[in-house]
Order: structure tokens, then C-alpha cells, then sequence
């Protein structure tokens, strides 16, 4: 893979997603991906988004596409900032009637909590590399 820099509408490509989306998700509406390479500041420039910005945005789309809600989205991927996303294997997402439990690589659950989705990461993460 040569190339680590990507505008938004080749984010949108790249991801599968509407265009529309990607700009909602890079602005908060209602959840906010910002990009990690350069925020477009004044007329003319546009974000640029690295590798691992679009992992997050594949993340993004692929929970989007499983029926979440922005809201819990940006909940699940404000509990990955700084995170390399494609170190992870697999994300688990747990709900305990008290908020959410992302567990990375791991099988034991948090005590009373009910499992809501497995994530794999490496599969979204190939994917990607597939496409670049």
C-alpha cells in the first residue's frame, strides 16, 4: 500500500458509504471522525484523511449498516480514540442497562452484562487493504 492519504469523497468510495454520511460523521452529525492528517481551514483546502481514519470510518459503516444509531456509533468509537484499530482482532460490545463495555480481543464478558454485537475487526480491516 503506497498510498496514506485520502480526501473525503475517496473515503466515501473506499468505505461504501454515501458521501453525505461521510461529511455528517467528519462534521458531528452527530458523531465526529476527525481527520488525523489535515483539517481543512479556510476556502479550497479539504480534509485528508489517513489509513487508519478510514479503518474508523469502516468501523463506522459497518455498525451503521448493522442498525445503530449514530449516537451509539460515536459512543463506540469515542471508547477506541487512539486506538490502532487494525491491531485489534474483534471488538465486543456489551450493554449492561448502564452504558457500554467495548472489549477488544476478549472472550470473558463484563459481569451482568449481555452480549450486542461482535466486530471483526481484521476482516474490515482486509477489506480495505483489498481495495488500496
Amino acid at each position: 500500500m503506497d498510498r496514506q492519504v485520502f480526501e473525503m469523497s475517496e473515503v466515501a468510495d473506499i468505505v461504501g458509504a454515501k458521501l453525505a454520511t461521510v461529511k455528517n460523521w467528519t462534521i458531528g452529525r452527530p458523531l465526529r471522525i476527525i481527520p488525523s492528517i489535515r483539517i481543512a481551514e479556510g476556502a479550497g483546502r479539504s480534509n485528508l484523511y489517513s489509513l487508519k481514519d478510514i479503518y474508523r470510518f469502516a468501523l463506522a459503516n459497518e455498525l451503521h449498516k448493522a442498525g445503530m444509531t449514530p449516537k451509539r456509533i460515536g459512543d463506540i468509537l469515542s471508547k477506541l480514540v487512539g486506538e490502532d484499530l487494525a491491531e485489534i482482532v474483534f471488538i465486543k460490545i456489551w450493554h449492561n442497562g448502564r452504558g457500554l463495555t467495548i472489549l477488544k480481543d476478549s472472550l470473558d464478558p463484563p459481569e451482568g452484562a449481555k452480549i450486542w454485537q461482535i466486530i471483526d475487526l481484521t476482516k474490515i480491516v482486509h477489506e480495505i487493504d483489498d481495495k488500496l
